[in-house]
């Protein structure tokens, strides 16, 4: 899908890297990130462009603070997929970095990120190891989306799994079924790494174009990873460097954000890519599974959660879910 037309760069050097950062609300996590990425530059010929989707903070302000930033400010909110297309249309570095503004680059990730793709030429998107602020693993190399992983989101199952006791004892062989299990220490191609830190060479883009706006937030980067593959270019995970990565540092646990988008891109996701089964029983999870966190959110009297799962509920019944 083609990128949305935005205004020309003013940037003239040759350029390696295209540093690509969607803001929205991230107060002073914006110019941490900023700093870290001028700390982390070195040699790297970059730009760094910040596309703001209507920031009800002042963290678009942070830019003052960084002239050689480019900005771009949009009038409303539309979304992380085209927000991330109104960069690349501008974007004129032979490798581009899709980095979330709650996250903060390593002194040398930027150039054994570019050195790990330089290495790896059949790798059309490279993504490095994520860790929490505490330095703890953050999973972010995974397979495809199934029906599974779907239950677990919608259920709440996921909260009561063991992942770190399972991780150290099984996660070598857990781990290649299920990327929270996957210890992350070794480089290898997998199916998708999370959007927070994505690294896509040049071709991928010209070949696949941006994100498909249809996703307005999440699942935006898995459906990106399997239009690549299917476009003939290999997803891989580079454990060498380190990103930190604040998780959630936009959303602020809003269930209206982190339950129904999620839920609805996952749907979204499924309706492109998966047969009419796949559709059928996504659609009973949702009825089923969301009737129960809705019935849960009631019975504590939860009212912000008991609004967002009885919007899930409503997908099932929904021919589209698109915004």
């Amino acid at each position: 899908m083609a990128p949305d037309p935005v205004r020309p760069s003013i940037s003239a050097s040759p350029v390696e890297l295209s540093v690509v950062i969607v803001n929205f609300d991230t107060g002073r996590l914006l110019g941490e990130c900023l700093a870290s990425i001028e700390r982390a530059a070195g040699e790297v010929a970059l730009e760094v462009l910040v596309v703001d989707n209507a920031s009800t903070d002042a963290s678009f302000e942070v830019l003052r603070e960084h002239p050689a930033v480019q900005g771009i400010r949009n009038a409303a909110n539309v979304g992380f997929a085209r927000a991330v297309n109104q960069a690349l249309a501008v974007a004129k570095g032979r490798f581009v970095l899709l980095l979330n503004p709650d996250t903060q680059v390593r002194p040398r990730t930027l150039r054994q990120l570019l050195a790990f793709a330089d290495a790896h030429p059949t790798a059309g998107i490279v993504g490095p190891r994520l860790v929490n602020p505490d330095g703890t693993l953050q999973p972010s190399a995974y397979r495809f989306p199934t029906l599974v992983q779907a239950a677990g989101t919608i259920l709440g199952v996921k909260r009561l799994v063991p992942v770190r006791w399972l991780r150290a004892r099984a996660g070598r062989w857990l781990g290649s079924r299920f990327g929270q299990l996957d210890p992350h220490e070794t480089p290898r191609p997998v199916d998708l790494v999370t959007g927070a830190c994505m690294l896509v060479r040049r071709p991928v883009l010209d070949a696949i174009g941006g994100l498909d706006p249809r996703f307005f937030l999440y699942f935006e980067e898995k459906d990106f990873c399997l239009r690549a593959r299917r476009a003939g270019f290999s997803t891989h995970f580079d454990p060498s460097t380190e990103v930190l990565h604040a998780i959630g540092g936009s959303s602020r646990g809003d269930p209206m954000i982190t339950v129904v988008e999620r839920c609805r891109s996952m749907r979204q996701y499924h309706d492109k890519h998966g047969g009419a089964a796949t559709r059928v029983a996504l659609r009973a999870l949702f009825l089923g599974g969301g009737g129960l966190r809705l019935a849960g959110a009631l019975a504590v009297g939860d009212r912000r959660a008991a609004r967002a799962w009885r919007e899930v509920v409503g997908f099932a019944f929904r021919r589209h879910v698109d915004r």
